[in-house]
């Protein structure tokens, strides 16, 4: 995918993803289209840590909610 592509410039400008207070490191997220990527940057380097399309991330919170 050609957002993924691109982070290899100034990854850091994109925002802060929720889990980062959770976890206490700084996870980035990007929303493409429907879909939401999680990454680390370090360095050098840009991990990607989890890509899911955005719709399921909704139903989820929905359901945290029901429980």
């Amino acid at each position: 995918m050609e957002a993924i592509a691109k982070l290899e410039t100034f990854p850091n400008r994109h925002p802060l993803a929720p889990e980062s207070e959770e976890f206490n490191i700084e996870i980035r997220q990007i929303i493409f289209q429907r879909y939401r990527v999680l990454f680390l940057v370090g360095d050098d380097t840009v991990n990607v840590l989890h890509f899911r399309d955005a719709y399921h991330d909704k139903k989820d919170d929905a359901n945290e909610i029901d429980e």
